[in-house]
Formats: structure tokens, C-alpha cells, sequence
């Protein structure tokens, strides 16, 4: 079996026709002008993970931020605890973890997720709030937009607008500005939770956008696909659709540098 995944399509908008979803999934209605195959494994994406290319903080991450979001708790906290015995991952490592999460799953999961943090390594003295105005946040946020989303982002910023006016101050200021800023966590670890978010929450739009970006600030496609892969074991949801996408976008750019 053949997917057709039409390049040109995926590469045009951030926003993806139910059409290419369609076809990235493996359902293909007929072969279009422009359309490039991709022979699907038959063995499950699961089985082409290699471990070796993820880092204790990627691994460890990537498995709670899934498990949060699939309401497994529990399981998160175990997780959390284990981590933090086995690894020596600092308390700031996981502090910066739940904010971000924050941005996906809401407050109700980062409190949550604090909850459980706290219970296993207690707060102590907190530190002051950084006092930064307001114009510093949207300086910050936006280099980091343009980072992730490239020559995209006047498009992008205009969409939001339209569909609020409010949209794009509060995601370039709020949550790029604010959160994507701050140091514990680097962006490529960012983008990996992200993609995991997405992907398990099934947001097939928004992870197609993440996936580039996650590719265009440096993340290897072997290391997103080993994280899609741990992802599939770790909740039983699969990842196919994700998969098909990296594949192409990592084909693309490997095109892009051969005619270079």
C-alpha cells in the first residue's frame, strides 16, 4: 500500500484540507498532480524507534506530558517520581515542564501536575516573579514566532487577527512571550512536548505546524519520529498520521538540500 502525501499542499498553508489529512492518514482517493508516494512499513511505526537518539530530559518529558494529557494521573505521578530518582532531574526542570504544559492542557492539569510534583520534591523558598513589562514579552515572543513559524508568520499573525483581534497578542505575548521564553526547558524540548500534545490530543492542524517548526529550529526527524514512536507504545494511539507527516517534510527538506 502507497500513500500519496502531496507536498506542495502541506508546504502552502499551515492549515491542512481535510483532503491531505486524509491522504497523509493513508486514505488516499487517487493519485493528484504533484502527489509524491511513501511505501507504508508494515510493521508498526513503534518498531522503528531507536531510543538512542532521545535524551533522559526528552524521554522523560515527552512520557508525562502524554500521560497528563490522557488524564492518567497516576501514572504521571509514578512516572514523575521515578524520574526524579533515577535521573537527578532538578525540580526546575519539571516546575518549567507544568507551565508549558499549561499552554495545552489548561490549568486545571498544571495544578495538578504541581500537586504531584510537590508531594514528591516540596517547594521551597520561591523565588520573586520576574518583573518584565509588557513590551519585553512580545520583543521575546515574537523572535521565538519567527523561529518556529519563518517566512509563515505575517500570514499566520493575520489569520489570528481576523479570527480575534485579541489572538495575537495573547499568543505571541502570553504564551510565546511568557512561557516558550524561559530557560529551563530549551525550545527544541518545547517543540518535542508540543508534538507529543498535539499528537496524542489527535490536532492534526496544529501538529502539522509544530512538526516544521520542530524540524526548522534544529530537532533531528529521527529523534521526532523515536518520540512519536515512544509516544504510540506509551498511550496505544497511532501515531500513522503523524508519522506520514514528518516523513514527507523530512523528504522535502532533503530535496531542498540536494538542488542547493
Amino acid at each position: 500500500m502507497r500513500v500519496q502525501v502531496s507536498l506542495r499542499a502541506l508546504r502552502s498553508s499551515e492549515s491542512i484540507s481535510e483532503d491531505v489529512l486524509h491522504t497523509v492518514a493513508g486514505e488516499s482517493k487517487g493519485t493528484k498532480m504533484g502527489l509524491v508516494p511513501f511505501v507504508v512499513l508494515k510493521e508498526p511505526f513503534a518498531m522503528r524507534s531507536q531510543r538512542h537518539t532521545l535524551t533522559p530530559r526528552i524521554r522523560v518529558s515527552t512520557k508525562i506530558a502524554a500521560l497528563y494529557a490522557l488524564g492518567r494521573r497516576e501514572e504521571a505521578a509514578k512516572s514523575l517520581r521515578n524520574a526524579i530518582t533515577r535521573y537527578r532531574l532538578p525540580r526546575a526542570f519539571f516546575s518549567e515542564l507544568f507551565l508549558h504544559l499549561s499552554l495545552f492542557l489548561g490549568y486545571p492539569a498544571m495544578l495538578d501536575a504541581f500537586e504531584d510534583l510537590d508531594k514528591i520534591s516540596p517547594a521551597g523558598k520561591n523565588s520573586q516573579p520576574s518583573r518584565v513589562d509588557r513590551k519585553t514579552f512580545a520583543h521575546r515572543g515574537l523572535r521565538i514566532f519567527h523561529r518556529i513559524y519563518g517566512s509563515q508568520v505575517p500570514r499566520i499573525l493575520k489569520r489570528l487577527k481576523d479570527l480575534h483581534p485579541e489572538l495575537p497578542y495573547r499568543i505571541v505575548e502570553d504564551a510565546y512571550g511568557r512561557i516558550f521564553s524561559r530557560s529551563g526547558l530549551s525550545l527544541q524540548e518545547r517543540e518535542l512536548v508540543i508534538v507529543v500534545l498535539l499528537a496524542t490530543g489527535g490536532y492534526q492542524r496544529r501538529l502539522f505546524s509544530h512538526l516544521r517548526g520542530a524540524l526548522r529550529i534544529g530537532v533531528p526527524a529521527r529523534t521526532v519520529r523515536d518520540v512519536l514512536a515512544n509516544n504510540e507504545r506509551l498511550t496505544g494511539k497511532t501515531m500513522h498520521p503523524a508519522m506520514s507527516m514528518i516523513d514527507a517534510l523530512d523528504n522535502e527538506s532533503q530535496q531542498t538540500e540536494q538542488s542547493l
